[in-house]
C-alpha cells in the first residue's frame, strides 16, 4: 500500500475516534438527534474521503467502492461506545 494512503487512512481513523469520543460527550443529552446528526456527519465525511482518495489518484473507483462499506460502517463506533457506556 502506497504509504501517502497509509498516512491518510490514519488520519481519518483518528479524527473519527476523537468524533466518537466527542459523540459519547454529547450522548449524556440522551437525545436521540445527536446520534442522527453523528451518524450522518460520518458518513459526509466517509464518502468525502473516499472521493479524495479516488481524485488524487491513490485508489481507483472500483477499489474505493469495495472499501465503501467498511468506511460506511464506521460510524456505528459512536453508538457502540455509547451503548458500552450505559448512555442509552
Amino acid at each position: 500500500m502506497n504509504s501517502v494512503l497509509k498516512v491518510y487512512l490514519l488520519i481519518y481513523y483518528f479524527i473519527n475516534l476523537v468524533l466518537a469520543y466527542w459523540a459519547v460527550g454529547l450522548s449524556e443529552q440522551r437525545n436521540p438527534l445527536v446520534v442522527i446528526f453523528m451518524v450522518v456527519g460520518f458518513w459526509v465525511f466517509a464518502v468525502l474521503v473516499l472521493l479524495g482518495l479516488h481524485l488524487t489518484g491513490l485508489v481507483g473507483f472500483k477499489k474505493a467502492m469495495n472499501k465503501l462499506g467498511l468506511v460506511l460502517a464506521t460510524p456505528l463506533l459512536p453508538w457502540v461506545l455509547m451503548k458500552m457506556a450505559g448512555a442509552w
